[in-house]
């Protein structure tokens, strides 16, 4: 899968992707860290949409956090239309759903427990931090 072309996991997306996605899916691909910070409404959140195309691509898994359980539950939906309800999990402390699936969508607080527990989930590739911003503020967890 490494050897696919970008249009490849492109084509998941029903547009086209702008240069800096690109570039992160680049990055990715060499194994690299990815940081996005662009301005709202540009496409973050496509890029880290291109890091789970590239994972499962790979038959590896991804966790995407969010810092509000509202956020986690609509990315959740959005995710389970886009990927495969298959493929998706939802997990937010309280609740779950298919939480061994490939990609697991869930709350900042839950990925920080998994953080500071000794179960190493395996077969991750990358972990996604949506709405990062919150994470240095107290009402958010």
């Amino acid at each position: 899968s490494s050897s696919m072309p970008d249009s490849v996991y492109a084509s998941v997306f029903p547009f086209a992707l702008d240069e800096f996605q690109l570039s992160a899916l680049r990055s990715l691909r060499r194994d690299r860290n990815v940081v996005v910070c662009a301005p709202t409404g540009s496409g973050k959140t496509v890029a880290g949409e291109v890091a789970i195309a590239y994972a499962l691509a790979r038959g590896l898994r991804v966790f995407y956090t969010t810092p509000l359980k509202a956020l986690s539950n609509q990315k959740f939906e959005d995710f389970c239309k886009r990927f495969g309800a298959e493929n998706v999990g939802l997990s937010t402390g309280d609740s779950g759903v298919n939480r061994e699936a490939k990609v697991v969508v869930m709350t900042t607080e839950v990925f920080r427990n998994i953080l500071y527990s000794d179960d190493r989930p395996p077969g991750l590739y990358a972990c996604v931090f949506d709405e990062f911003h919150y994470m240095n503020d107290e009402q958010c967890g």
